[in-house]
């Protein structure tokens, strides 16, 4: 135990060092009532947080899938607009925690007095790690806190549960239940394991890291060159998953379909706010956008469990997509 600890807390301290010297349905378990009676969403724009009800899933306002995990915490998904910081404003709302791989929007934030701290995280679970640098962001900063991802209902909320339940403030039963009542798919098996497997000595490691007012508001993510070689390993997975009928490949089980296409559309929605390739050229801006669509949709169709030919229709326009933008722009020598 002591040996874990202190590789634990080396491993934090480089990872925030490195972070902040760069960054200047229903479906509700009821066995337990404490994780799912504080399962509460929006009910309509600027709704006092008092008058919150418990149905979730609702895509209401300028914020969606927004859900009250505790007492000083919610999830749902990235605020994009002034009206959804509006939002976040008139309930309280004092810190952002981004999970999402996308650069957050830290001066508008700021401009509604709210801080932010981004702690991107993957489809495939949660390190030890990183859960417990976001329950020590939500443990310290000022609340209440909300934490998101793109949509609000996958990563965001396992983000929330293990926050919550390395804090005490949940037990791993209610945590599981919360991603359920999240709406949170079971297709990313990684997201519901990370949860239900915290133990009471993650609590311990909290102290092991430096103060959370140290974490980054925007953390150094990978460029151009690193998000493509992801890309071209998600592509290899997927073929994998094809070959298998669109089903977790029995040469490759730790290939998590979804997860593995919701990874390929982050890759390409973090390039096109890359500033590198913005100084390429709007089409080629265009094409990403395309592509991440594409994945988007394909990561979706996974999820919804659909038929084999959909799946393949979906999974050849990503391919197209990508011969078209390979032909213009990585299989040709382009200016200096």
């Amino acid at each position: 135990m002591r040996s874990r600890s202190i590789v634990l807390g080396g491993v934090m301290l480089a990872i925030i060092g490195a972070a902040v010297s760069c960054a200047s349905d229903e479906g509700v378990d009821t066995a337990q009532n404490t994780g799912p009676e504080r399962t509460i969403v929006l009910e309509r724009p600027t709704v006092p947080a008092e008058q919150l009800n418990s149905r979730a899933g609702q895509d209401l306002g300028p914020l969606h899938n927004v859900l009250r995990v505790t007492d000083r915490m919610y999830s749902g998904n990235s605020p994009e607009s002034d009206a959804a910081f509006a939002e976040l404003q008139a309930l309280g709302v004092k810190t952002i925690i981004s999970v999402d791989g996308a650069r957050p929007l830290v001066d508008r934030a700021a401009a509604y007095g709210i801080r932010y701290v981004h702690l991107p995280v993957g489809y495939d679970g949660i390190d030890t790690e990183k859960q417990v640098l976001l329950a020590k962001a939500y443990r310290d900063l000022p609340g209440p806190v909300y934490i998101h991802c793109h949509h609000g209902k996958h990563r965001g909320p396992a983000a929330a549960a293990s926050a919550a339940v390395i804090v005490g403030d949940m037990t791993p039963h209610d945590g599981i239940a919360f991603l359920k009542a999240a709406k949170t798919s079971p297709n990313y098996p990684g997201l519901y394991e990370c949860v239900s497997s915290i133990s009471p000595e993650y609590r311990s490691f909290l102290e092991q890291v430096p103060p959370a007012d140290q974490f980054p508001s925007v953390a150094t993510v990978s460029g151009l060159v690193d998000n493509m070689v992801g890309i071209d390993f998600c592509f290899v997975n997927l073929e994998h998953v094809k070959k298998a009928g669109w089903q977790v490949p029995g040469d490759h089980p730790d290939i998590v379909p979804a997860a593995e296409a919701g990874r390929m559309a982050d890759h390409y929605r973090v390039l096109m706010d890359d500033a590198e390739c913005k100084g390429i050229s709007t089409e080629f801006t265009a094409l990403l956008k395309r592509s991440w669509e594409e994945a988007r949709a394909l990561e979706d169709a996974i999820v919804a469990k659909k038929d084999a030919a959909t799946l393949g229709a979906l999974f050849g326009a990503v391919e197209h997509s990508c011969k078209d933008c390979h032909d213009k722009y990585r299989n040709v020598k382009r200016a200096k």
